[in-house]
């Protein structure tokens, strides 16, 4: 992002960029990459919020139960549309479930008989965490901005992607390598905030999830369209979910 006729904005103390789809993006120097990744790498995403590891560990055994079902709770709602779309597999499915957290999505979709899988998370206090909800859960620890190094398993039908792409660095670069390590038909599904396309830098700045220190991208629907759609998915279906605040899109996998 070196185009000198960018118009750059200033919420607080962070600057943005507005693309062609009316999407806000993060200017990141080289020390905010640093501060995110290393911000990741010591916090885990628990019941609505990132939390510390010496915050976990003071949870009581009834205070982290509480917040499991909590995050259930979150999960069945998904559950409940990808049935609505005619995406809840009737036979066994494989799936991949990028930046799982400690792995609650994943442990539902076992414990409901939809078949097996597998998350990756950045943080290693996912597979800490995990263990006391299901230890058999497989988790890979790996940064998914380097999603080149991945390995997905060819009988992957599903891959899930909850809450991650507005903090990737390099969304369109992701999911085109994303796109080449997945089989044809493989059913994607993604959810992340999105902001309208006449947000200004006032709407901008009362916006819920703007989040800076985490969210990198604030994209529009039609922005976040048009990325799986040059990335070689067909959209399925879409909707606006928690006050229209957040998108939930499902896409399809169109080619070799």
């Amino acid at each position: 992002m070196n185009d000198e006729s960018i118009e750059i904005i200033k919420i607080e103390d962070f600057e943005y960029y507005k693309d062609e789809y009316n999407s806000y993006h993060r200017v990141l120097s080289k020390e905010d990459y640093t501060n995110i990744i290393s911000f990741y790498q010591s916090h885990l995403y628990l019941d609505g919020e990132f939390e510390a590891e010496d915050l976990i560990e003071k949870l009581t055994e009834k205070q982290l139960e509480r917040k499991f079902q909590n995050d259930i709770k979150r999960s069945q709602r998904i559950f409940e549309i990808l049935r609505v779309w005619g995406l809840v597999p009737q036979e066994n499915a494989r799936i991949l479930d990028i930046g799982c957290g400690y792995g609650i999505f994943l442990d539902q979709w076992i414990r409901k008989g939809l078949g097996c899988g597998s998350g990756i998370e950045i943080s290693n206090l996912s597979k800490k965490l995990s263990q006391k909800l299901n230890p058999n859960l497989q988790i890979e620890i790996v940064d998914v901005n380097s999603i080149e190094n991945i390995v997905i398993s060819k009988d992957v039908s599903f891959v899930f992607a909850f809450d991650i792409l507005e903090h990737l660095f390099n969304v369109e670069e992701s999911l085109n390598i994303l796109s080449t390590k997945t089989k044809k038909g493989v059913v994607v599904v993604a959810e992340l905030p999105i902001i309208h396309s006449n947000f200004d830098r006032k709407r901008l700045e009362k916006y819920k999830y703007l989040y800076p220190t985490r969210h990198v991208h604030l994209y529009t629907r039609e922005a976040v369209k048009t990325l799986f759609v040059k990335a070689g998915f067909k959209i399925i279906n879409s909707l606006l979910i928690k006050d229209n605040s957040k998108l939930l899109i499902a896409v399809k996998k169109c080619k070799n």
